[in-house]
């Protein structure tokens, strides 16, 4: 009898010692244990990262529009441009009148005399006292600081003329369209001859070398993804393509936004990757399956496993 209860005593402390052992470390510590498994995010929409609607900030008559739908189009390229003839050519009145340094020659060949003549008179009154009565000196002396005035005038009028001159060519760039980034067009709205008014779309210009893969992440997997967690994406063609050698190639990239504000209705929060895009492959318009890496046991959330209210405490004097 006396071995049997020692046996019953010793299995008693040993179960729960053991339960303990099996505790998750996220009820030890209060941090959420992390995936090791990658997240699998499906139906993810491809949507090019570049991708510009070009309008003119003015009204006018387009001149050209040089570009044809496909055509490659370089970062501050002209690629349409309206008439602009009046506004080219009060740029070069503009340019013409900025150049102008005549008056600033003039008053500083007119302020040179003024000081030779004052100085003259100083001179004269030093060797023969009061031969030059002191008002012709004072106004000999008035002369030279005006002429000496209209040297800063002159100076001051040409820099204004200077910033009508890049006033005039702001203006006359208004009348012109140029790419925003390297890209393709993908579609010519107007065409040479046409009326445009103010924010009417012209050209639509796409860079595809980096696409964005947007997908929703379901609400038990959102805290193992981080902005530059690495993925693989997978072309998914659904049922429209059997078999199709694309969507067995691998491409990668990080993710680069996680919404701060999840779907209540659905428990998922929208979250999108930057992918390098060689050859096009990944056609924005198209689906794709996204493949997260989840975060690393540093980036783990804390959380408590058995949250409640914080209990309120009265101090007393």
């Amino acid at each position: 009898m006396k071995n049997v209860a020692l046996l019953l005593l010793a299995i008693f402390v040993w179960v729960p010692a053991t339960r303990a052992q099996d505790k998750p470390d996220a009820q030890k510590d209060g941090t959420l244990a992390l995936q090791s498994k990658m997240i699998e995010v499906k139906e993810c929409l491809i949507i090019a990262a570049k991708d510009a609607r070009l309008a003119t900030d003015r009204p006018g008559v387009l001149a050209a529009v040089k570009p044809k739908e496909g055509d490659k189009v370089r970062e501050g390229e002209i690629v349409a441009r309206l008439m602009d003839e009046v506004a080219q050519a009060n740029l070069d009145v503009a340019n013409l009148v900025a150049d102008d340094k005549v008056e600033i020659e003039y008053a500083t060949k007119l302020n040179n005399v003024d000081t030779i003549e004052y100085e003259k008179d100083l001179d004269v009154n030093r060797q023969h006292k009061n031969t030059v009565p002191d008002l012709e000196v004072q106004r000999a002396k008035l002369a030279m600081e005006r002429s000496a005035l209209q040297i800063d005038k002159a100076k001051h009028e040409m820099a204004v003329n200077a910033l009508k001159a890049k006033q005039a060519e702001a203006e006359l760039k208004t009348y012109r369209i140029t790419a925003p980034f390297d890209g393709t067009v993908t579609a010519v709205k107007k065409y040479r001859g046409e009326a445009v008014r103010q924010g009417d779309t012209i050209l639509e210009v796409v860079n595809t070398d980096v696409v964005r893969i947007e997908g929703m992440v379901k609400v038990q997997d959102i805290w193992n993804v981080k902005v530059g967690s690495p993925v693989t994406v997978h072309l998914n063609l659904r049922k429209n393509a059997a078999d199709v050698d694309v969507e067995r190639q691998a491409f990668h990239g990080r993710i680069g936004f996680v919404d701060v504000v999840a779907n209540g209705s659905s428990f998922e929060t929208r979250v999108w990757a930057e992918v390098d895009n060689p050859n096009n492959i990944l056609r924005p318009g198209l689906w794709a399956t996204m493949s997260i890496e989840p975060a690393s046991p540093d980036a783990a959330v804390k959380t408590s496993m058995t949250s409640r209210p914080a209990s309120s405490r009265r101090s007393h004097p």
